[in-house]
């Protein structure tokens, strides 16, 4: 009868310490789940994603132009305001600091303009948002010319301005290939080059006076007329291949008469104009001496 009764307790009590094992086990796993969870939803800094990573977050940008911002007489084109579209096409969680957002010319030929947003912006995977007015007071001009959007600093470029306030805006895909990218490339080329032959043009002038027989240096007082070695069509051709020109929507024209600049240099005035008069234009001045372009410049403004 002992045996009888200790066999049903021991077959009581294996069950119950079994169960209590069994829910232990469940609930550490648990635990640990909703650890991992935890840990993989926490966002990552944009500017800490890899190249590829961030390859895969999509941006989008489009100009509109805010009349109630205007001086109301229509003296002045209308400044711009610009939207945002952010989409994570990636696997994690992505996180932006709205104020970091900013637009200009790496080269310096455009002013900053600044995010007027402040706060953080986080997108889940395969999440898209839209910010409004992210940009505000943009002058019409700018986005005619050479600059990007960047997040915090130049190593982070989000896609080429040039053309956002075309109906269909501009997006990433435009740092890869499109006229807005030749554009800023060529841009580019340009400034190295005259860069690269300023200090030899400067010796080149300093062994030329230096040659120069004294009884010629009175007649040095007048400044000489720099001799003409472009034509303006040649220099509007040369605008045109910096900068591709949309004959439906915009047109190209000169000064026909040279200007001479503050440093002393002849150059030409060459303006590309939005038809209808919405945009103030973009300025060019092209040397007469060498056919080098600077962008966003009129004669009147170089060296001043």
């Amino acid at each position: 009868m002992k045996k009888l009764l200790s066999l049903i307790i021991i077959g009581l009590v294996l069950p119950l310490t079994a169960c209590r094992q069994t829910n232990k086990a469940s609930d550490t796993s648990t635990t640990i789940s909703k650890s991992a969870t935890s840990r993989s939803v926490e966002p990552v800094a944009y500017s800490d994603l890899t190249k590829a990573q961030q390859g895969k977050v999509f941006f989008k940008f489009k100009a509109l132009s805010d009349i109630a911002s205007g001086d109301g007489n229509h003296n002045m084109p209308a400044p711009l305001v610009v939207d945002m579209t952010v989409k994570n096409n990636g696997k994690q969680n992505v996180s932006f600091n709205l104020a970091k957002f900013l637009m200009f010319d790496a080269k310096g030929n455009a002013p900053t303009v600044k995010s007027t947003k402040t706060g953080t912006l986080t997108l889940k995977p395969g999440e898209t948002q839209k910010i409004h007015s992210i940009f505000e007071n943009v002058a019409s001009q700018t986005l005619v010319g050479t600059g990007a959007f960047y997040y915090m600093n130049v190593d982070f470029k989000l896609a080429y301005y040039l053309d956002a306030a075309k109906a269909e805006g501009v997006d990433s895909n435009n740092l890869k290939s499109g006229a807005a990218k030749d554009l800023n490339e060529k841009s580019q080329d340009k400034t190295a080059s005259t860069s690269d032959n300023s200090p030899n043009q400067a010796t080149n002038d300093a062994a030329a006076q230096q040659d120069t027989p004294a009884q010629s240096q009175p007649a040095a007082q007048e400044q000489p007329q720099q001799t003409q070695t472009i034509t303006l069509q040649q220099a509007i051709n040369t605008v045109r291949g910096i900068r591709p020109v949309d004959d439906n929507t915009e047109s190209i024209s000169g000064n026909p008469t040279p200007m001479r600049t503050a440093t002393g240099r002849m150059a030409y005035w060459v303006k590309i104009m939005q038809k209808g008069g919405m945009a103030a234009g973009i300025d060019f001045t092209v040397y007469l001496d060498d056919g080098s372009v600077v962008s966003n410049r009129k004669p009147s403004e170089i060296g001043n």
